[in-house]
């Protein structure tokens, strides 16, 4: 077999990464409208549904994390082209996100009130709140088994399918959202329950798209479903996956602890300065998109050359996708430098926010290409099978050294929100100082790690089977 060129693995990246982009914004455009229909209502409204979100969130780690260790899995098998692992990894990755979910679904339903009184939830606001929580923790079961189905396309490389699947769902929420949340065409107005409502709805119509997609299209696919695929239940398998997605858990669960500290120290401020500082992050947000795009890519990439036991093919497409990472966030540093006043003021208008968000801006704008390259990296790694090494690296930069600097620099030095910046921007560069470092280190010259990393990622799901 002769190797790929390095201009078609690029091709291979951008490809792959590009639906995946298209996904972020539309999720995120998604959730953007359902907060303006949901806005005309009243604050009553947004409130009711924002005090859910810190809830909700914890159920979203747990089914990403899952998702994560699956997309590896898939990939790898995938470069073995062995369709009957693929599906059982499927299989069983599904059966435990429904499980996991049905146990949230329990206790959300039936002690909402008290989870939303224990998050803060006024009383005018606590009932219409625990009626929405209601609502959506009921179909978080369908969406586990939608994620799930589109993480295993993502997997095998289908990232156009996952992308359409999440367009026409989204599409789906908003249609509904007008039907039920005013009331139109004869349908009942159902204000803050009818948002609830058309979220489960779309959550339905992106679950029949994907069983669409594994039962009768494609039937050539190393993803194309049976009936009797679905009874391959190995507890084994359940359980490594499980246990290789805690660290993934506990990586998201530090970013939220370290993001809820600065936020704290943030707004003890002022109030000019966390608007500030809230504007500044929602534009680099959208530098975030490209970097998980490239992530996820370099992540299936990465685990089909650990199946293919191809070191140096799983190398290429590391560079390729750093490459186009540096290039792709060069683009958001350079509109930071020169664009910062215009950006800030799509915000707001007020002069003070303003000038603090353009000096905030000049600080992070060098940042963007480093943060982006410790992100891909990190997808690296767990391409290689190891889920461990970002969880560590990002446990100690923004749980320990992010909310230490913070606090150094805003409450003994005095230097208020620019101090703030600097313990994120010293968080920033340690991570990528430490997964530079570690990819040097193990993965750019020791071709005998893809090896090994293969034997942990295959073995044990055979060892499941038996």
């Amino acid at each position: 077999m002769f190797p790929i060129k390095q201009t078609q693995i690029t091709k291979n990246i951008v490809g792959r990464a590009g639906p995946l982009l298209v996904e972020s914004v539309l999720l995120n455009m998604s959730t953007f409208f359902d907060m303006v229909m949901v806005g005309s209502l009243g604050a009553y409204a947004v409130s009711s549904i924002g005090i859910t979100g810190q809830p909700l969130m914890i159920m979203n780690f747990i089914l990403y994390s899952i998702n994560t260790v699956m997309l590896t899995k898939i990939s790898v098998t995938k470069g073995n082209n062995d369709a009957n692992y693929i599906k059982l990894y499927v299989v069983n990755l599904t059966v435990l996100s429904v499980i996991i979910s049905l146990l949230f679904t329990l206790l959300g339903y039936f002690f909402a009130d008290e989870i939303m009184k224990a998050m803060g939830a006024t009383p005018d606001i606590a009932k219409v709140s625990a009626n929405f929580f209601k609502i959506i923790i009921s179909c978080i079961c369908v969406r586990a088994v939608s994620n799930a189905i589109t993480g295993a396309l993502r997997g095998i490389g289908e990232t156009r399918t996952s992308m359409m699947i999440i367009l026409i769902s989204s599409a789906s929420n908003i249609i509904f959202n007008y039907f039920l949340i005013y009331g139109h065409l004869g349908f009942p107005k159902m204000g803050v329950n009818g948002a609830g409502l058309a979220t489960c709805l779309s959550y339905v119509v992106g679950l029949l798209l994907g069983m669409i997609r594994l039962f009768f299209l494609k039937r050539d696919s190393l993803l194309h479903f049976t009936l009797r695929d679905l009874f391959k239940i190995r507890l084994n398998l359940m359980k490594e996956i499980f246990s290789l997605s805690l660290p993934v858990i506990w990586e998201r669960v530090a970013v939220r602890i370290g993001v809820l500290i600065t936020a704290k120290f943030t707004i003890s401020i002022g109030t000019i300065s966390f608007a500030s500082h809230t504007i500044v992050s929602n534009l680099l947000n959208f530098s975030f998109f490209i970097g998980t795009a490239l992530t996820t890519a370099t992540t299936t990439f990465v685990g089909e050359s650990v199946g293919k036991n191809d070191s140096n093919l799983a190398k290429a497409y590391i560079k390729s996708a750093l490459i186009i990472g540096i290039i792709a966030s060069s683009v958001f540093t350079v509109a930071f430098l020169i664009f910062p006043r215009p950006l800030a003021q799509i915000y707001t208008g007020d002069s003070a926010v303003i000038d603090k968000c353009v000096i905030i801006l000049g600080m992070v704008a060098l940042l963007q290409p480093f943060q982006c390259t410790a992100t891909i990296l990190f997808g690296a790694f767990r391409g290689f099978g190891d889920f461990k090494s970002s969880a560590k690296i990002t446990s100690i930069g923004i749980v320990l050294i992010r909310p230490a600097l913070t606090f150094a620099f805003v409450y003994l030095f005095k230097m208020n929100l620019i101090g703030a910046w600097i313990a994120i921007i010293a968080d920033e560069f340690f991570r990528f100082a430490m997964a530079s470092l570690k990819y040097y280190k193990q993965y750019l010259f020791l071709n005998k790690r893809v090896k090994s990393h293969r034997a942990n990622i295959g073995d044990n799901a055979i060892n499941t089977d038996k």
